[in-house]
């Protein structure tokens, strides 16, 4: 065979064996196919990425749109209850309306100081009113007063609601001061302690009677002398001067007098009254208590004690003793004839255990020439 019959042949042999020439950029590419089993991939946007997951238990807002809701109306929020007399307790009740469409849940109704709430409705149906109850406690109030009650409910556009409770705090009758103190001393003349009471609002008033709550105290009412007026009131004033008999007990004294006026929006006045009726000589304290003491503090342990003349005399100590052989006693005066001091001292190889004793004081003073005071303690 001739070279030339040769190239041909050669030329077709090599073009077999070299690979496809890349698809040109304007001719189509196959289709890419895909199994009956496989899932298509779906596309990731932006938006899905920055998604953040709701949070848990957290109501749609779809579901929330729909979702009926109720509606607080206060009928009256504010009760003004104009002039009260100062001490009257005021019950007041507020009405509440849902005008919504689902139910209205009080969950409280929180008051102010100086008024409390007695109760409420907690639950409201659609369409339906509930109440919420208080009272206005006056006996510490006094003119004009504003008070607060605080409703918190389920109502989603105005969850709060305040109520308001005005009125006007006033006293029909006076009395100034407004309360009767006594110190007495026993077998002392006293001057009386006096009050004066008159009309707060210019009603004529008259005093019917004065109860006092024990038999030792004795109270009188009289309309006062021109030179007896208190400046802060009217010309028509009544004059209560209280006074204890000469048994009244020793103590403290803390009760009240009830008066009886023809006042006619307030019939009946109550005065505080509060003191004291002391002895002539009185110890203070009343009691010498050492406590419980250690053996080795004996040597420095000591009680002293005052004693106080309340008589209009001065006096002296003449003679001062006690019953338990342990205990020395000392006194002086620290204000000659007013007040002493007396010192109790214990001796150092006093015995172990409790002791109990009587201290007793001689003194000049014709209505209590002798005092005597408990002694106590333990020595461990």
């Amino acid at each position: 065979m001739s070279a030339r019959s040769l190239a041909p042949a050669l030329v077709a042999a090599l073009l077999a064996l070299s690979p496809p020439l890349a698809a040109r950029d304007d001719e189509a590419a196959p289709p890419e196919t895909h199994s009956a089993a496989s899932e298509p991939v779906a596309a990731t946007t932006d938006a899905t990425k920055n998604e953040t997951p709701a949070a848990e238990g957290a109501t749609p807002a779809a579901e929330n749109a729909t979702a009926p809701a109720p509606q607080l109306v206060v009928v009256d929020a504010v009760r003004d209850l104009g002039k009260i007399q100062r001490g009257e307790r005021a019950e007041v009740e507020f009405t509440l309306e849902n005008r919504g469409e689902g139910p209205l849940k009080i969950k409280s109704a929180q008051p102010a100081c100086g008024c409390t709430v007695a109760s409420f409705d907690a639950e409201i149906a659609p369409g339906g009113s509930g109440h919420v109850r208080a009272w206005l406690d006056s006996s510490t109030l006094a003119g004009a007063v504003a008070k607060s009650i605080t409703v918190v409910s389920n109502d989603p556009a105005s969850p709060r609601a305040v109520l308001t409770i005005k009125a006007e705090i006033v006293t029909f009758v006076t009395v100034s001061p407004a309360f009767a103190r006594v110190l007495q001393v026993r077998s002392q003349p006293a001057a009386p302690t006096v009050v004066q009471l008159w009309s707060g609002d210019g009603t004529p008033v008259e005093v019917l009677e004065v109860k006092a709550p024990e038999p030792w105290i004795v109270a009188h009412a009289r309309r006062a002398a021109p030179g007896e007026l208190r400046a802060e009131g009217p010309a028509d004033q009544w004059r209560i001067e209280v006074e204890l008999l000469p048994d009244a007990p020793l103590g403290p004294l803390a009760d009240k007098l009830v008066v009886r006026t023809s006042h006619p929006r307030q019939s009946e006045v109550e005065i505080p009254l509060s003191g004291f009726v002391r002895a002539v000589l009185t110890p203070a304290p009343a009691i010498a208590d050492f406590g419980s003491l250690g053996r080795n503090v004996l040597d420095k342990s000591r009680f002293v004690l005052k004693l106080f003349n309340f008589g209009s005399e001065p006096i002296e100590i003449q003679r001062a003793a006690i019953d338990v052989p342990f205990v020395t006693v000392a006194t002086a005066a620290e204000d000659p004839g007013r007040r002493f001091r007396v010192e109790l001292r214990l001796a150092p190889d006093a015995p172990k255990g409790k002791f109990e004793g009587t201290l007793r004081l001689e003194t000049t003073s014709p209505s209590m020439p002798v005092v005597e005071v408990p002694v106590r303690g333990k020595i461990g």
